[in-house]
């Protein structure tokens, strides 16, 4: 006896192979390729000779398996958004503290401005328009020039003077970022502002 009706005597077909053209029904107890087939069920291999004659029938233990993977994929998507909708929540969690963490170190404020009047999130003063952005990620904060620019644009359409930027790093630490052309601004402001205070000061002397 052959080593291919060797193999072919030790291997048992699935329950489907009257329906595959690589079975012993179809081509013969030689020419099998059963035993190079994982879906035997005694002596097959790793290979797939699943072929039947008519076209698009499936193996019953192809389908299965390719349920099981789709039942595992949609299990992992829905663990994977599950996942993703938890670290939005605290992602939202935390920057409800970061605006509050500022409006408690700004003199004057109106919290959430921005969201209504397009004026960033924030008024320091009645006259600086601050949007606060958590770099949870960082130690060290990134200044993005898109975000500053769109911040003095809302200053500007809100009717104040100036826009910044709160960035407040995953420690809690914030600071406030100016472009240059708002920080000379500032410094007028503010001398204008204490020339006034002198005068009147000098005036009641």
């Amino acid at each position: 006896m052959g080593l291919a009706e060797q193999l072919a005597a030790e291997t048992v077909s699935c329950e489907e192979s009257a329906q595959c053209l690589n079975s012993p029904e179809s081509r013969g107890g030689a020419q099998t390729s059963c035993h190079t087939c994982k879906l035997a069920l005694a002596g097959g291999g790793s290979l797939n000779c699943w072929r039947p004659w008519k076209r698009g029938l499936q193996h019953p233990k192809l389908a299965a398996q390719k349920r099981e993977a789709g039942k595992q994929r949609r299990a992992a998507a829905q663990e994977k958004r599950k996942k993703r909708d938890r670290s939005r929540i605290d992602v939202q969690r935390q920057a409800r503290r970061a605006e509050s963490k500022t409006n408690r170190s700004i003199i004057e404020n109106t919290l959430n401005s921005g969201r209504s009047h397009k004026d960033g999130d924030h008024v320091s003063a009645g006259r600086i328009a601050l949007d606060t952005k958590l770099q949870s990620g960082n130690e060290n904060p990134v200044v993005r020039l898109a975000e500053l620019d769109k911040v003095r644009e809302d200053a500007t359409r809100g009717g104040n003077p100036i826009g910044a930027l709160v960035l407040r790093n995953k420690h809690g630490r914030g600071v406030v970022v100016f472009d240059e052309a708002d920080y000379s601004r500032l410094i007028e402001i503010i001398m204008r502002q204490a020339a006034v205070i002198a005068a009147s000061l000098s005036e009641g002397v």
